[in-house]
């Protein structure tokens, strides 16, 4: 079974319990992946790993989140900070990381404000309370349409090689 990691920020440790029991289960039984989610609760941490971890294949963002660990109140300035180190990072490695926003907050004047940029991102805006089945087909999809999951299904002994750590990933694109 073929494993698809995923990054997830978001400050509610409660639902990030129940997103991960949820899609990993719909990974299993409808498309026979095995769907791994680390959460994080801020973008601070969160994109920390992404930078330090190749291994994550998209990325679910809450709409309004923690900047960092020692912020107590979520806001809606996350979302676009989120979306302009998810840009800096893609740059960085020369990548492309699909992602979603799933939000409660689907509606608000910051969102819609955010849209544009998150279409033009290829991104897409999901109802936390009821779309859990359509979020992971989106993101299915996004990754296996993402140029470094072509090129990775191409050299598949090459990846191999550092995926299972036998030698160590020290490349960093240029910057």
């Amino acid at each position: 079974m073929q494993v698809i990691d995923i990054l997830l920020i978001d400050d509610d440790k409660g639902y990030c319990r129940e997103v991960k029991n949820q899609l990993r289960s719909i990974g299993i039984d409808e498309y026979g992946y095995d769907v791994i989610i680390k959460d994080f609760q801020n973008l601070e941490e969160g994109f920390a790993e992404l930078e330090k971890e190749s291994k994550y294949k998209a990325v679910i963002l809450d709409a309004r989140c923690l900047l960092t660990k020692e912020q107590e109140t979520e806001d809606f300035q996350f979302l676009p900070e989120a979306l302009d180190e998810l840009e800096k990072i893609n740059h960085r490695t020369g990548t492309y990381t699909p992602f979603v926003v799933n939000t409660g907050y689907k509606d608000t004047e910051v969102l819609n404000s955010l849209s544009l940029k998150i279409q033009r991102h290829k991104g897409k805006i999901f109802d936390k309370s009821k779309q859990a089945k359509e979020m992971l087909q989106y993101l299915l999809k996004e990754i296996e349409n993402a140029e470094n999951t072509k090129t990775e299904k191409q050299f598949t002994d090459v990846f191999e090689v550092f995926n299972k750590g036998y030698l160590e990933n020290k490349y960093t694109a240029p910057r």
